[in-house]
């Protein structure tokens, strides 16, 4: 799903979600209790509030925790506001 999230740089985006969380099969990746969650450990503290007032989409959702869709679609939005960079994320580089 990262590869087509980010069909411009598709490779950067595989290579941020091994990092972030073992490609969404490290135990704690879906935690909601967590401080980042989702394949790519979006943080809660930063999004949660943005996401749930702009769409109205739920953490779990953009979590991942109900599917991988909308925590895709978050972390896009995320990667959109930086400029069109990974630098959001510690393992872009």
């Amino acid at each position: 799903m990262a590869r087509e999230t980010w069909p411009e740089d598709p490779e950067t985006a595989v290579r941020v979600v091994r990092c972030e969380s073992t490609s969404g099969q490290h135990p704690a990746t879906y935690s909601l209790d967590a401080e980042n969650a989702g394949p790519m450990q979006l943080n809660k503290r930063t999004w949660a509030d943005y996401f749930r007032d702009k769409y109205g989409w739920k953490w779990a959702d953009v979590a991942g925790v109900n599917g991988l869709a909308t925590h895709f679609a978050a972390a896009r939005e995320i990667w959109a506001r930086a400029g069109g960079s990974f630098s959001p994320w510690s393992c872009w580089r």
